[in-house]
């Protein structure tokens, strides 16, 4: 199964379950000067995709907080 989300700026984030492996594939894909796509896929096990999940679920919640504080002080 492969996941992709399009970014409006062109980079698509893909995330594909490998079966074989039973572990997941996690990649960003660009547009390169030449007009391509290039993908650069990272193998992770589930436990680590487990933990990038819970890092990333905390970057998240303090990029929130930062964010709201600057609209906060920009007046938004």
């Amino acid at each position: 199964m492969i996941i992709r989300i399009e970014g409006d700026d062109g980079q698509d984030f893909v995330v594909r379950c490998d079966e074989q492996t039973c572990g997941v594939e996690i990649g960003v894909a660009v547009v390169t000067d030449d007009g391509n796509r290039k993908c650069q896929m990272e193998h992770f096990t589930i436990e680590e995709s487990k933990a990038a999940i819970a890092a990333l679920e905390f970057a998240i919640k303090i990029a929130e907080v930062e964010r709201e504080e600057m609209e906060k002080r920009n007046g938004h």
